[in-house]
């Protein structure tokens, strides 16, 4: 939950801007504003796409989905500490893949019973405006789900994924849902209307972050912070993933009943797990994060939030079973940032002209709000050599 941005990850998020989707929401004419940008991730257009592209590059090395994803859980903590985890889904995505996307979030600034909807035109951030998806918030309005007054505005849980949605992306409308207080009646009320905006072209996005854990959160089942209460917390964790892996709605909601995981989007989760039990019931789910604050380097804490990251893909028509994913290693702790050696080769003159290019679009993009700076990101090599921050003019 955490948002400081320093060291070699603050430095190394540098450069950013996007383009965001144009649709025209329903009635409303009010944009909400951004709440987290210059704090929970970059400001500034260029500095925030090139910072979004730089995580997502660093996250390559995560497995590939075994196809199209149809539904994503990701942390959702400032970027300087689970955007690398929210990135190992986000670069799973190309441009165009999807026309909407659906996000889940837990509420940390109201209580409430059921699920609260949005009735603003549009979310912007620093990367622009992204519209929302005309008539959905008809289609899911019941009596589980309506516009909750004050709820929604300074909430960081859907923002948080913008940025990197609209690097991914580009164009887009959005279905922001937040998850209140809920049961298994309400959660399956609510996965059957959201069901009905599964249409090929949807992503599903559920925000959460994982074990809140330390004083400051009133949850100490372990002890004290030591290395033995971190394996500790990754066990209780794990067991959750397992449960969000089987796509096992009845055994998730008796873990925490059994636990008290203190698992801020479990409201979401579950009914995530009663919608795959209606579009994709035999859904792959694939670990692609699992780290926690007390594992980042140089952390000196009383407590520690979990980050996890799952891609879920459904099967091919007529297989049972999904394709599985590709080589890869799920994100269980940060890649180091290394420098180069002083003897290093320079770098070769094709490499400077692309940084120059690069170098071009970045101040076009800033001074002028011109320039393909996402696309040349996106051109960008995923090659850990090309990542050294090693001076070049």
């Amino acid at each position: 939950m955490r948002t400081r941005i320093d060291g070699s990850w603050g430095r190394s998020l540098a450069l950013a801007m996007a383009v965001a989707g144009l649709a025209v929401a329903e009635g409303a004419a009010a944009t909400r504003p951004p709440a987290l940008a210059g704090s929970w991730y970059p400001d500034g257009r260029a500095r925030l796409l090139s910072a979004a592209h730089y995580l997502m590059r660093t996250a390559s090395g995560v497995p590939r989905l075994g196809g199209r994803p149809v539904a994503f859980v990701v942390p959702h903590a400032g970027w300087n500490y689970s955007g690398l985890a929210a990135a190992a889904a986000y670069q799973q995505l190309r441009p165009g893949d999807f026309d909407r996307v659906v996000v889940v979030a837990p509420s940390h600034h109201g209580a409430f019973r059921g699920y609260a909807l949005d009735d603003v035109a549009a979310y912007r951030t620093p990367l622009g405006e992204v519209p929302l998806c005309k008539g959905v918030r008809d289609t899911l309005s019941s009596e589980v789900a309506r516009v909750v007054p004050g709820v929604t505005g300074p909430e960081h849980a859907v923002e948080i994924e913008l940025p990197f949605l609209q690097a991914a992306l580009g164009e887009f409308c959005l279905v922001p849902v937040l998850a209140g207080n809920t049961d298994a009646r309400i959660q399956s009320a609510f996965a059957e209307r959201l069901a009905r905006l599964d249409d090929g072209r949807t992503l599903f996005v559920f925000s959460s972050d994982f074990a809140h854990y330390g004083p400051r959160f009133g949850f100490e089942p372990f002890g004290a912070m030591s290395a033995e209460t971190r394996r500790k917390i990754r066990e209780l964790d794990d067991r959750a993933v397992t449960l969000l892996e089987e796509r096992d709605a009845d055994g998730f909601r008796a873990y925490l009943r059994e636990t008290g995981n203190t698992i801020c989007g479990r409201h979401g989760l579950a009914t995530l797990l009663e919608l795959l039990e209606r579009i994709a019931p035999r859904a792959r789910a694939t670990l692609l994060a699992h780290y926690a604050s007390a594992d980042l380097p140089g952390q000196d804490d009383t407590g520690s939030v979990t980050y996890v990251t799952l891609g879920y893909v459904r099967p091919p028509a007529g297989e049972a079973n999904g394709v599985a994913p590709g080589p890869g290693t799920p994100l269980l702790e940060l890649p180091p940032v290394d420098t180069v050696a002083a003897d290093t080769p320079r770098v070769t003159d094709e490499l400077g002209r692309r940084l120059v290019r690069l170098a071009r679009a970045t101040l076009e993009t800033e001074l002028r709000g011109t320039g393909d700076l996402g696309g040349a990101l996106a051109e960008w090599p995923r090659d850990p050599a090309q990542e050294a921050r090693q001076g070049v003019f």
